[in-house]
């Protein structure tokens, strides 16, 4: 961490100790915009968190089994954007997904043909 100087006695300098102050606030400032653009980009990383069936079912307050049962419930009806990972999604993915009415969801998935439903949901045909 910088050591901040007291700067000139205004005693014994005050011009220069008015300077030291100037100098100072914008030294601040520019302390300042560097915390704000990382506070940006930590709002940014954020709403790029990973979200899991618990974290998902936690919101809407069921256990993870009820909701693996209501595709309608998850994102992509439960295709998961995580490569290699059957779920994960985006906070922002989800926050989306959830913000259309379920029963417009529910509607959807039910006029899913079967075969489309099985490869969603990762279940080969015989």
């Amino acid at each position: 961490m910088n050591r901040v100087s007291k700067g000139p006695n205004p005693r014994k300098d005050f011009l220069g100790a008015i300077a030291y102050l100037i100098e100072l606030e914008e030294c601040n400032a520019e302390r300042l915009d560097r915390l704000e653009k990382k506070s940006r980009d930590i709002r940014e990383i954020r709403e790029e968190e990973w979200l899991s069936v618990a974290d998902i079912a936690k919101d809407l307050g069921c256990g993870e089994s009820t909701v693996r049962t209501r595709p309608w419930d998850l994102p992509g009806f439960g295709q998961s954007e995580r490569a290699g990972r059957k779920y994960g999604w985006k906070a922002s993915t989800y926050a989306g997904w959830k913000a259309r009415p379920r029963e417009e969801r529910i509607r959807e998935w039910n006029d899913l043909p079967d075969r489309e439903k099985m490869r969603i949901r990762g279940v080969r045909a015989a």
